[in-house]
């Protein structure tokens, strides 16, 4: 059986890879704090240690409490330690970063983002990787829908004809699994995953049609997005 060290597996995605990995039952699995407070989620003798004898590992750190500096220091040097433990196959959870494609203009910067996207770049052939992206559905109840007194809601979103690769977080596990069964075609490969992909129209009517409750989108201007975001 392999063995495979998680690093966030008490968060929503970790939690739901650690979920599904341990469902198929082919894999011996170590999972690691990311706790900020907790003096054990800094502890890269034991990290190195335990990925000396681990095949696989799979980190996803916790960029909202570590904060964007803090958060791409220990994703290289979990990546760095990874590779000097000889881990067979190392899956870093990232983000694309905004920067190349808006110039770095400050007013669309997203450090969540640049703090991971940095972390990919580092990257280099010394180890096989794959980041792993994507918006998680469940967002959708939970802070992308506000809801006016009739219980309406309202998806607002600069989207315009475009569309949002939602995933469903226990789509996660399936991905890693693949990626971990056909390291011929996953390693070293930078793929954004998805459930599905949706217009602002299509996830109103979607929501109505589950709910009953009124629905609708509502396509706002890249300005008014970011100051909510």
């Amino acid at each position: 059986m392999k063995t495979i060290l998680v690093i966030g597996a008490t968060g929503a995605q970790g939690g739901a890879i650690v979920r599904y990995l341990s469902s198929i039952g082919q894999y011996q699995i170590t999972a690691f704090t990311r706790s900020a407070s907790a003096s054990s989620g800094y502890d890269t003798d034991a990290f190195l240690s335990t990925a000396s004898n681990t095949d696989y590992v799979l980190v996803n750190t916790d960029g909202f409490t570590l904060g964007e500096q803090a958060e791409t220091y220990w994703g290289i040097r979990l990546f760095e330690l990874a590779a000097r433990a000889g881990v067979k196959h190392f899956i870093y959870s990232g983000l694309d970063s905004v920067g190349p494609k808006s110039n770095y203009d400050p007013d669309l910067y997203c450090g969540h983002y640049q703090g991971k996207a940095r972390v990919q770049g580092s990257s280099t052939s010394i180890l096989p990787d794959t980041i792993l992206s994507g918006p998680y559905m469940e967002l959708l109840s939970a802070v992308l829908s506000p809801a006016n007194e009739d219980r309406s809601l309202i998806f607002q979103f600069p989207l315009d004809d475009g569309s949002i690769p939602f995933i469903h977080l226990e789509d996660f596990g399936k991905y890693i699994n693949w990626a971990l069964k056909n390291p011929d075609k996953s390693s070293s490969l930078d793929f954004g995953i998805a459930t599905v992909q949706a217009t602002g129209d299509q996830v109103a009517k979607a929501w109505k049609a589950v709910t009953g409750r009124p629905s609708q989108f509502i396509n706002v201007p890249i300005e008014a997005w970011n100051s909510m975001a």
